[in-house]
This record gives structure tokens, sequence and C-alpha cells, in this order.
């Protein structure tokens, strides 16, 4: 009997060790739990969101260049440099953003592509948008490169015309794309109604 009541507190302090090391492996695997994954945005949706992105800042480029590229041929050296050199940058901008755009277009995931056929053939189609650019950029160099004063006005008012050209189908080319991009955010269903950057 003296054994057995020496040896009961041992039991005792056993059982009690056992448990303790029980809550404290509940307690590591409580704290240790991964939280749950975020959910994962579909490949179009970000692609979608994406092309809304781009659209947003050509928008906005071509809203800051206005509208009136006008040049009068007899102003004075001073103005006629500012003005190629402005007329400059905005073409450049323009054509930047266009690029931009028309890239990202294009990179629409595999399996969506021809579920968005539309928005990509008409989003990569800036052809006559870079050509009048181009024809504007030679008009710029011609008009840098003359030797009178009256050759100079007469490129920088050419690039004018044809800086506004590259304008209007710029401005077309967005209405376009507006119009395609709008039908899709109507549908929870597409990626672009699905798209954060699209609403």
């Amino acid at each position: 009997m003296e054994v057995l009541r020496r040896m009961a507190p041992l039991g005792a302090l056993a059982s009690a060790l056992v448990l303790s090391l029980s809550l404290a492996a509940c307690s590591s695997e409580e704290e240790v739990a991964e939280p749950e994954p975020e959910p994962t945005i579909p490949e179009e949706v970000l692609w979608a969101g994406s092309v809304c992105t781009v659209f947003d800042d050509l928008l906005a480029t071509v809203d800051a260049v206005g509208d009136d590229l006008s040049y009068e041929p007899t102003a004075d050296a001073e103005v006629f440099d500012q003005y190629i050199t402005q007329l400059q940058a905005q073409m450049a901008d323009v054509n930047g953003a266009v690029e931009e755009l028309a890239f990202t277009v294009g990179q629409a995931p595999l399996d969506y592509k021809d579920s968005a056929s539309n928005v990509v053939d008409f989003g990569t189609d800036i052809t006559a948008i870079v050509a009048a650019k181009d024809e504007t950029v030679v008009h710029i160099e011609a008009a840098m490169a003359a030797d009178s004063n009256v050759d100079k006005g007469l490129e920088a008012a050419q690039a004018a015309i044809t800086g506004g050209t590259t304008l209007a189908l710029t401005r077309d080319f967005l209405a376009g794309l507006g119009d395609l991009l709008g039908q899709r955010k109507d549908d929870l269903d597409d990626a672009f109604g699905q798209a954060s950057e699209c609403q």
C-alpha cells in the first residue's frame, strides 16, 4: 500500500504532463495553420484590366494635346521653335500611347483570343495612325532643316495638318475600341465586366 501511495503522485504528474503536451501541440498547430489563399484572378481578367488601363492612358494623352495644332506660317523664329518642339513631343506621346495600347491588346491569352477577337482585331490595327504620325514627323524634320523662314513655315503648317489627322484618327480609334469595350463591360460573365480597372 505504501508503494501505491508513493506512485499515485507520480501517475498524476505524468497525466498532467501528457495533457499539457497535448494542449501545447494543439495550440502550435493552430498558430501555424496556413491562411486561406486569396482567390486567383483569371489570366483573361488581368489582361482585360491592363487593356482598360492603357486605354485610359491614351485617352488622357489625346485630351492633353487638345484640338488646336494650327500654325501661322508668318510666326517669328522663337514661336516656330516652340511650336515644332511642342508638336514633336505631342506626336511622340500619342504614338507611344497608341503603340502601348495595341501591344497590350495583342497580348490576349491564347485560350481567350477567339472570344475577344473583335477587341483584338480592332485594337491592334493602328496602321493608319502610325502612317499619319510618320508623315507628321517627316514635315517636322523638314521644317527644322529648312534654310528659309518661308520653307520652315510651310513645313510646319503641313506638320500641323498631318498632326491633326493623327489625332483625328486616334480619336476615331478610341471611340471604336471604347464602344467594343463598353459592350463587354456590361456582361458580368466577360473578363472586361469582371476587371476592376474597367469599371
